[in-house]
Parts: C-alpha cells; sequence; structure tokens
C-alpha cells in the first residue's frame, strides 16, 4: 500500500488491500490515477445483446485509450477483456483468486491473453483458489479502480449489482 505503485483509487476505500499481487504489466496501476478507466461488468449467464455490447463497449473503450477493468467471468466480463484485447488497448482482470489462478477454467486462454497484453490483479497471493466471499471482495476493487463502472445487464439480485453499489459510494 506504501508502494508508488499502488493506485491512489483503492484508498477510498475502508478496507484497502494491504498488498496486490499481480501479473502483466504492473505499470497500468501506476497509470490509473493519470489515465481514464471504465469497469464493465454484468451477468455470467448474459444474452448474446449482451455479450456482443460488452464486446462493442471494451472495444470501443481500448481504441479511445481508455483501460477496461473486469472479473474475467463468464458472459460480459469475458466478453469486455476480449473487446479490449481485440481494440489493442488496456484491460485489467481483478480476480477472486491468486493473480495465477484463471477462473472460471473455460478462461484459461482469455487469462494469458490479458497476462501478456494487460494486467491480472488480485489482493489474494498465487496459488489462492477464489472463496466464496472473494467475489464481492474483488467487486469492490474493480469499482475503486476506475472513475466509472458500466453494467451491461443484471439479475435483480446478483453481483453485478454489488459491483454498482460499491461504484455508487
Amino acid at each position: 500500500r506504501h508502494h508508488e505503485g499502488y493506485p491512489a483509487a483503492l484508498g477510498d476505500l475502508v478496507d484497502q488491500p494491504a498488498t496486490l499481487f499481480c501479473r502483466g504489466r504492473v505499470e497500468l496501476l501506476a497509470a490509473l490515477g493519470d489515465e481514464p478507466a471504465v469497469t464493465v461488468v454484468g451477468t455470467r449467464d448474459a444474452t448474446p445483446y449482451a455479450v456482443d455490447v460488452a464486446h462493442d463497449i471494451g472495444r470501443g473503450l481500448a481504441v479511445s485509450g481508455i483501460t477496461t477493468i473486469s472479473g474475467m467471468a463468464l458472459g460480459v466480463d469475458g466478453a469486455a477483456h476480449r473487446g479490449a484485447l481485440g481494440g489493442r488497448g488496456a484491460t485489467i482482470a481483478v480476480l477472486a483468486g491468486g493473480p495465477d489462478y484463471a477462473y472460471p477454467r473455460r478462461h484459461a486462454d482469455l487469462h494469458r491473453q490479458i497476462v501478456g497484453q494487460g494486467l491480472v490483479v488480485s489482493e489474494l497471493p498465487p496459488g489462492q483458489r477464489p472463496y466464496r466471499w472473494s467475489f464481492p471482495a474483488r467487486n469492490r476493487l474493480m469499482a475503486a479502480l476506475a472513475a466509472m463502472t458500466v453494467v451491461v445487464e443484471a439479475g435483480e439480485r446478483s453481483g453485478t449489482l454489488i459491483t454498482a453499489d460499491f461504484a455508487q459510494d
């Protein structure tokens, strides 16, 4: 937390993590204070329309020089990351497990791409599997790291709306 690369935006959190574990382009974290970033979130069980919208948002942000932040989950999150990667822009995946633990496993290739072109961040150490509580904890980080949070599609009671509440706070 006392390193110059620690994102100042996390200082707004009451329970800011003492340490962040990262894989990839760590300089993206330090740049968040100077460069714009948008968190894009939505349901894992997304409609095809929502997947297309999330992909287009990620791509549009990327070509505009804006970093896309999401949680690498199925559905909207993965589509937003893929759009950013396709637009050759920066993307940051905030994980509920360690930064080396691709979850869900179906996103192992996406995880590798993000590590190569962007950044994977977690407050849990390498090798750590996600816990049930670590998903809402991850959501607070996603909301805090960006100046704006975009909800593409969400259920009435969902982690997506938890992220929106954190962003509003």
